[in-house]
């Protein structure tokens, strides 16, 4: 049997990506209005498509921590890592989270 040692997965500061989200929703959002009736704007129209389509995709990777608690997380069966901080966080959003309490009973 393989010996596991705890690793500490990938994460940031949820509300940064939050922010990036926003940001990155109304720029796509923006360009879509303005130029979708003006000729020759292929390649920017895919562009904010693709933009618009991560941003959704991104919202599968928040999740929240709260004390006592922690997250172990797995990328297609294989660990990946665990969180025990409290707090907002986002991380890849393919991964499965599984809570865990680290309560005394």
């Amino acid at each position: 049997m393989k010996d596991i040692q705890e690793k500490s997965v990938f994460s940031v500061n949820g509300w940064i990506m939050v922010v990036i989200d926003l940001v990155v929703a109304f720029l796509c959002g923006r360009y879509l209005v303005t130029h979708a009736d003006r000729a020759g704007t292929t390649a920017g129209l895919v562009l904010a498509v693709i933009g618009a389509i991560l941003v959704f995709m991104t919202f599968g990777g928040f999740f929240l921590i709260h004390p006592n608690e922690s997250k172990v997380f797995t990328f297609l069966g294989k660990y990946v890592g665990s969180a025990r901080a409290a707090g907002f966080f986002w991380t890849n959003p393919f991964v499965v989270k599984k809570k865990v309490t680290l309560r005394i009973f």
